[in-house]
């Protein structure tokens, strides 16, 4: 570990807060990544501090530089960047996350498709359809956010359909949309997939994330697949 990410992560406000600055306002990209590679080795808390410690440091003259650490992806800080860029959104803006969205890689995407959740502009609903099955389970789920704030059913509707088809693996990826979308009036079909699946177990364990594990009957087949 870097001598700035210590800094940057540790306990001192003279240490932290002119890293933190310093990494907004070049940016610091390279440190950044650094960040992202130790996701996994820094506890939750730490990475709290660190968000709130660079949304302190962003403001209206540096907010742009946003831009360039989105080459790397973390649901960690995923709120702290999409926020500020949704805070400060404008045409320009929004038509550079556009062109990431279509171009950019898997990262970018994923914080892209973020933003326009909150950024509801028609441009992007092809794009969030295209890649809202996705085999990137992080860029999936943020595309079925997003469309979900829109309104839009399309791929709902495609998904439900899904639930009834001879390919196994199908009928998953049809039910991880459809707990992604969080609308409880699938719950039923969800079920009926369950019984009718050799990927029960699979499918059984994605329900938990749509319904409380308490509101289900605990006398069913599918309570005990989900154990």
């Amino acid at each position: 570990m870097s001598d700035k990410l210590k800094q940057l992560t540790g306990k001192n406000p003279k240490d932290f807060e002119p890293v933190a600055y310093s990494l907004m306002n070049t940016p610091d990209v390279d440190l950044f990544k650094e960040l992202i590679d130790k996701d996994d080795f820094l506890f939750d808390f730490v990475k709290n501090n660190v968000a709130k410690r660079l949304e302190k440091a962003c403001n209206k003259n540096n907010y742009p530089n946003l831009i360039k650490l989105l080459k790397f992806y973390s649901p960690s800080y995923e709120d702290f960047i999409v926020s500020n860029l949704v805070k400060y959104a404008n045409e320009d803006l929004t038509d550079q996350m556009l062109e990431l969205l279509e171009n950019g890689n898997d990262s970018e995407k994923t914080y892209c498709a973020k933003y326009f959740e909150y950024i509801n502009d028609p441009l992007a609903l092809d794009l969030l359809k295209k890649y809202a099955f996705c085999e990137n389970p992080s860029l999936s789920t943020n595309c079925i956010y997003a469309l979900k704030a829109f309104g839009d059913k399309d791929l709902y509707n495609q998904a439900l359909v899904k639930l009834n088809s001879d390919d196994e693996f199908e009928q998953l990826s049809g039910v991880k949309f459809l707990v992604s979308y969080g609308d409880r009036t699938c719950v039923s079909d969800i079920i009926k997939a369950v019984e009718n699946s050799s990927l029960a177990e699979h499918i059984a364990s994605e329900l938990p994330y749509l319904v409380p594990l308490n509101e289900l009957n605990p006398k069913e087949k599918l309570y005990i697949l989900i154990f």
